[in-house]
């Protein structure tokens, strides 16, 4: 559990400092994306990706960002603007 006196930008500022010292902890690559999905998605992206190449456990998470940012086909329709 997250501790309320701590900040998110703290979390994220660690788990930049345990990648850089440890750059194959997939788990830490894996918790820092997920702390910058909602803020900055394309580099959430990378430490997504990076933590599946690291273990394929985390691939799933990559994949599903991955697809989440693709632009829709459906916006160049008349009908979804």
């Amino acid at each position: 559990m997250l501790d309320s006196d701590y900040s998110v930008e703290n979390y994220v500022e660690d788990l930049r400092a345990i990648v850089q010292v440890s750059p194959n902890d997939a788990q830490a690559h894996y918790q820092l994306g997920l702390l910058l999905v909602p803020r900055v998605p394309d580099a959430a992206l990378i430490y997504l990706e990076q933590a599946a190449e690291l273990d394929e456990k985390f691939s799933e998470a990559a994949n599903l960002l991955q697809d989440s940012l693709r632009p829709s086909p459906q916006t160049d329709d008349p009908a979804y603007t």
